[in-house]
């Protein structure tokens, strides 16, 4: 999440598991949602979602992607993160996510 600090975001979601691998920053599948405050003060559209798995050696890509381009409001986009994240969750899906914002 560019233009976002750690300090920002570790403030609005309390216990926040941030995972860093390279240049990016994932976010413990379960921080995402407590992120849509923070979003939604900064009026920020969500493009999309990438999820991660770790085997405890490294950092892997996973199948679970979900693509937001089209969604043109702010707030269709949290609805839409918040739905995606609860069926990840419901389904065992990736244990961290990379948030993609315009």
């Amino acid at each position: 999440m560019d233009g976002f600090t750690v300090a920002e975001v570790t403030e609005e979601a309390s216990g926040a598991l941030l995972l860093v691998s390279n240049s990016n920053v994932l976010f413990g599948i379960e921080t995402v949602p407590k992120l849509i405050p923070l979003l939604r003060r900064r009026n920020s559209i969500v493009l999309g979602l990438d999820g991660f798995m770790t085997d405890g050696r490294g950092v892997m890509p996973s199948t679970y992607v979900a693509d937001f381009s089209q969604v043109e409001a702010p707030e269709e986009s949290y609805e839409a993160l918040a739905r995606v994240i609860a069926a990840w969750m419901a389904e065992g899906g990736p244990e961290f996510v990379e948030v993609t914002l315009a």
